[in-house]
């Protein structure tokens, strides 16, 4: 395999979910306090509206968790450099050669990004997603940039014996165990869900549904028919 240099980007993903999932557990904080204590249904409504409205603008949102990312390619190595392309400034560079990993791992959360993720042998893990939409024309499809980095992985496996292999390890919500985590949730759920029927029967919460609709969500995207 040739050495090759390519360029591409980088979302920080798990930022991005952090931070998102501070700001709506703040704006139902806030939802809870207006509806039970100041009983403002005017004011109730703008914070719900502000709560739903980051959903339209995901688009705009990744772009201010997306970098730069310069990848070497090369035979049995592979190094990134992250740069922040409003500044210009480098925020990363690290630097992974073959028999440094244990096993890796390729996600679609979403369908927006390709996660991948290296467990070192070290112990550590290291994680990178790639925006599936081009950010510019010169950026490199984030799938031949997969596909690359797993004709590296089978060119060093082919030169390695069995036991020094690089193994690909599917995500713990795409194996039998997280398939048996999932069905306990949705058990669960529906548990809550006839609890609250019994006890309160005119009211359904609405984060019962969405707690609901997140799980099939997770289902169908770790285990597609």
């Amino acid at each position: 395999m040739k050495r090759e240099l390519i360029y591409s980007s980088i979302v920080y993903r798990k930022e991005m979910a952090l931070n998102f999932a501070i700001y709506v557990l703040v704006g139902f904080f806030l939802l809870y306090i207006t509806n039970n204590f100041l009983h403002n249904k005017f004011l109730s409504l703008l914070i719900l509206i502000a709560v739903v409205v980051p959903v339209f603008f995901i688009k705009l949102i990744m772009k201010r968790f997306t970098r730069e990312a310069f990848i070497d390619l090369q035979e049995f190595a592979f190094s990134i450099t992250i740069k922040n392309q409003f500044n210009n400034k480098e925020e990363a560079s690290l630097k992974f050669n073959c028999d440094e990993i244990n096993t890796y791992n390729i996600q679609i959360p979403a369908g927006r990004f390709s996660t991948l993720i290296l467990n070192l042998k070290n112990g550590k893990s290291v994680e990178y997603s790639f925006p599936t939409e081009k950010q510019n024309a010169e950026q490199i499809n984030t799938e031949e940039l997969i596909n690359m980095f797993q004709g590296m992985v089978k060119n060093y496996n082919n030169n390695k014996p069995v036991k020094e292999q690089i193994v690909f390890a599917p995500s713990f919500m795409a194996s039998s165990k997280g398939l048996i985590c999932i069905t306990l949730m949705v058990i669960l759920l529906i548990v809550a869900v006839f609890i609250h029927i019994l006890y309160q029967a005119k009211t359904l919460p609405v984060t019962l549904f969405l707690g609901f609709a997140l799980i099939v969500q997770l289902f169908f995207l770790e285990h597609p028919f």
